[in-house]
């Protein structure tokens, strides 16, 4: 990238969430739960899905460095939750002029069509005909919000926001002659950004000018320095892999490795990966107690017992064998009770009052999961004792 241009964020790597999702696979595998082929087939689609953003994020490269006279920064891959409200943002370019574009990337193994009523529909290769799908164009206007709000709080003043969507090259693109200049390939993405501005009519575009005319330009350190501090904002997704696929999640003790014979205090190279990507109190897997006699360690029988320690939590799991209710019981009575709730991909994140309750969402070897007070009131009437 040239001096007047600058990719603040790539997308984040989906090969820890692939390789997670095998082991769910493997698990399902050797309970005979039959859910591989599902896991596999969203395997597949995160992978495409990835290929799609990769490519796009090329072509976007491709049209700043176009923008000869315009300083701007390219975030890739950004994800934000205000007051409740999230969005999920392929693509962003944010200009020195104030200008804010939004690029959403969809990936189709088959074809996309527009018809003239304005509804989308994707081709269903099993059944041999176009089934009626959201429009992705309304999707990635329904993020503009929470991004405004993002930015208004780093201080950069949008005064103009676009909406482009991005469709594969694999996919057949079938859409009206006139209109729809904002879905478009990765590589016309000049053409689209342009036609979206045509789009806006002379009156409205007028007024953009004047705005864009009385506001101070960005510099460019100052354009970094906004878009880092949205970066900051980025929060990634928290879910429960194992609840979502109804996979039961193995139990901690069983799935550690045993602490090498020859030497305990040698580090394994498990240990060492988890020590460079979160703290020990994230993981799920509890530590071996310490081979030397004066440091102080305790069992988990002995800090289970404890009443005097911080209350016993228990893994989803547990705490459904607890209760002697299946996990997906549990976690519906969780969601009523408010303490749980599903976020825009179906999966169970923590609410405020799961918080107060004393519940905790952490990630561990297995990915996100849920640890709960052994006596949580799960409704109104009903105690875990």
């Amino acid at each position: 990238m040239s001096r007047i241009h600058h990719v603040i964020k790539n997308a984040d790597s989906p090969d820890e969430h692939i390789q997670l999702l095998k082991q769910v696979a493997e698990v399902s595998k050797e309970k005979g739960l039959g859910k591989e082929r599902k896991i596999y087939s969203d395997i597949k689609k995160i992978g495409m899905g990835a290929q799609a953003e990769r490519n796009a994020a090329h072509m976007i490269s491709h049209y700043v460095l176009s923008l000869k006279k315009t300083k701007c920064v390219v975030i890739n891959d950004l994800r934000l939750e205000i007051d409740g409200a999230s969005a999920q943002i392929d693509h962003l370019l944010l200009t020195d002029k104030g200008t804010a574009i939004l690029f959403e990337t969809k990936s189709f193994s088959t074809g996309i069509k527009v018809d003239e009523d304005d509804r989308f529909h994707r081709w269903d290769e099993f059944r041999k005909r176009y089934e009626e799908i959201p429009s992705p164009v309304k999707q990635s206007e329904r993020h503009l919000p929470v991004l405004l709000r993002a930015l208004d709080e780093v201080g950069y003043k949008v005064i103009q926001s676009l909406n482009i969507v991005l469709v594969d090259y694999k996919a057949k693109l079938i859409k009206p002659k006139q209109g729809y200049p904002h879905l478009c390939r990765p590589d016309g993405i000049a053409e689209a950004v342009e036609g979206t501005l045509q789009r806006t009519g002379l009156v409205q575009a007028l007024g953009v000018v004047g705005k864009m005319l009385a506001q101070k330009r960005l510099s460019m350190d100052e354009l970094i320095h906004k878009a880092e501090a949205l970066c900051e904002l980025h929060t990634p997704p928290e879910f429960d892999v194992w609840q979502h696929y109804g996979v039961p999640e193995p139990d901690a003790q069983t799935s550690t490795p045993a602490p090498s014979p020859i030497n305990d205090a040698t580090p394994t190279a498990e240990g060492k990966k988890r020590s460079r990507k979160s703290p020990k109190a994230k993981s799920e897997v509890p530590e071996a107690p310490s081979a030397s006699p004066s440091v102080a360690s305790h069992p988990p029988s002995t800090q289970v017992e404890d009443a005097s320690t911080e209350k016993e939590k228990l893994t989803s799991t547990d705490m459904a064998k607890h209760l002697k209710i299946k996990s997906e019981v549990l976690h519906e009575m969780a969601e009523a009770a408010g303490l749980i709730e599903k976020s825009d991909k179906s999966y169970f994140t923590l609410t405020k009052a799961g918080k107060e309750a004393g519940m905790e969402h952490r990630r561990g070897k297995f990915g996100w999961y849920f640890l709960w007070p052994r006596d949580i009131a799960l409704n109104g009437t009903f105690k875990a004792s």
